[in-house]
């Protein structure tokens, strides 16, 4: 098995970790349940939908790579994936980190454990995205 094939499994694989993530920091972290009814019945639909959404792109993108590993190796629009979601992997990393610090992010142990399980998932991602696009599809 190559290295480039190892670093897209994981990379893609790791993708599956946006719905318990999102729902533990949504519902135990931040209390969105607590917060949509503030908002307006259409902006909170609004908010819902959109984050609905993104999580299904999320984790339908890392299954699509996930299972279809060699595809992805083996063509330049695979090549080309792979150095957007490391990108973007790599923006959400910075995100993390910079934008959310500025915020009162909760100091409990466990918004701690998940601001850093976070920060290693995608850490890890963009690496491996970036990585297979500095590899290619070397067997």
């Amino acid at each position: 098995m190559s290295l480039s094939l190892v670093l897209l499994e994981v990379a893609a694989w790791l993708h599956l970790c946006q719905v318990p993530g999102t729902w533990f920091v949504g519902k135990r972290i931040v209390g969105i349940a607590d917060e949509l009814p503030r908002l307006s019945p259409l902006v909170s639909a609004i908010v819902m939908v959109l984050g609905l959404a993104v999580v299904t792109v999320l984790v339908g993108v890392g299954v699509l790579v996930g299972t279809h590993p060699h595809d992805v190796l083996g063509t330049s629009f695979g090549l080309a994936l792979c150095a957007f979601l490391g990108v973007f992997w790599g923006v959400r990393l910075a995100i993390q980190f910079w934008y959310y610090f500025g915020f009162a992010w909760p100091r409990t142990l466990s918004a701690r454990v998940a601001h850093l399980a976070m920060v290693g998932i995608f850490a890890a991602q963009a690496v491996c995205y970036l990585g297979v696009c500095v590899l290619g599809a070397q067997t």
